[in-house]
């Protein structure tokens, strides 16, 4: 009995001590962490060239025939010498607010502001504002706009500031094509004119050699105000031209209206002339503020003058005027006839069986009359 109890001592103690070694080793264990499961990366495309923004893929080419597609868009602003000649021939100055390449190599510019310079001087010709301008951009020598291809200028304000004998002349115009920076221009649309001592309007316009010769095709009229404070308005079916006449003298200018042209001439002196065809002539200084000043007119074709009193008809009537812009001579050629009113010293040389006064005497001459 008392081995037994000896032995089921030893055998308590010894399962004891197994639990508490493998309680032990069970706290020494250190559990390995579980790191959470990692998706795998998505497989991704090829990388591809973005489309632009606005812009659409257009050709540039260089003076040789060569370039490349481009697209652009945003803000430009270019400063180009034209060197086409070998020499500085124009210097130009291109900003717009936003622009766009086009299909057919063209260029859509907005908010556009357009300044042409004398390279030699660096004074400024043209000064343009438009809306919109649809232009073709060259890129050589330097980035500017191609003076071989039409640019269509929309919503303009075009203002010649040194060609025109009346300069600086502003023209306001819908739609405005133009060719070699501006140097000619032409429209079909209606437009109006404003340069020193002229206003004028009308529709259809040609502009040469940077406003040198500008030309109203259709039904213009015009408002001159003369040296002498008056003023003359002039209408006509057909064209009216403003040109310098350099010919006659520096400071010389023409105003030439043609089918049913009619020109008024207000002031102490009035006219009243109506003819197929009339020139103005007159001299009008290079400064702010000039006016007017008539050196000569010449009718031609269906001739119907009237002065304060009476009617004159002709073929040909030819006015000089003095320094002071005053009538000095004028002739009626091509069959005239000339209606006076009968008053005071106008009898004197009337024969006694017409004298009544008031009334109208018609004389009919065989020549050109003064």
């Amino acid at each position: 009995m008392r081995k037994f109890l000896v032995f089921l001592l030893l055998a308590l103690l010894g399962g004891g001590a197994l639990w508490w070694f493998d309680r032990r080793s069970r706290r020494a264990e250190t559990p390995t962490p579980q790191l959470p499961k990692q998706e795998q990366p998505a497989e991704q495309p090829a990388r591809t060239a973005p489309e632009p923004n606005r812009g659409v893929f257009t050709e540039v080419k260089d003076a040789g025939g060569k370039g490349a597609q481009v697209a652009l868009s945003g803000p430009l602003d270019v400063w180009a010498n034209d060197m086409s000649t070998g020499e500085p021939r124009k210097r130009s100055h291109l900003v717009a607010g936003d622009c766009a390449t086009l299909e057919g190599g063209l260029f859509d510019l907005r908010d556009t502001t357009l300044e042409l310079f004398v390279p030699e001087s660096g004074a400024r010709e043209v000064l343009a504002r438009a809306r919109e301008v649809r232009a073709r951009m060259r890129v050589d020598p330097t980035p500017a706009l191609d003076d071989q291809h039409p640019v269509t200028l929309i919503d303009t304000v075009v203002t010649y500031e040194t060609g025109s004998r009346f300069a600086p002349v502003t023209l306001r115009v819908p739609k405005l094509e133009s060719v070699v920076a501006l140097e000619r221009a032409h429209s079909e649309d209606a437009l109006t004119i404003s340069g020193n001592g002229i206003e004028a309007s009308g529709r259809g316009l040609d502009v040469e050699r940077l406003g040198e010769v500008i030309r109203l095709r259709e039904d213009p009229r015009a408002t001159v105000q003369l040296e002498d404070g008056s003023t003359a308005t002039l209408s006509s079916k057909g064209a009216l031209v403003l040109r310098g006449r350099p010919d006659l003298g520096p400071e010389h200018a023409e105003i030439s209206l043609a089918e049913e042209a009619h020109l008024v001439l207000a002031g102490l002196e009035p006219l009243d002339l109506r003819a197929q065809s009339i020139e103005l002539i007159g001299v009008i200084e290079r400064r702010s503020g000039a006016r007017f000043r008539p050196v000569s007119i010449l009718a031609r074709n269906e001739v119907l003058v009237t002065p304060a009193e009476g009617v004159a008809r002709g073929e040909t009537l030819a006015i000089e005027f003095d320094e002071s812009g005053k009538h000095a001579r004028g002739t009626l050629d091509g069959g005239p006839e000339l209606d006076l009113v009968l008053r005071g010293a106008r009898l004197v040389d009337v024969p006694i069986d017409l004298l009544r006064e008031g009334e109208t005497l018609t004389v009919k001459l065989d020549g050109a009359g003064p």
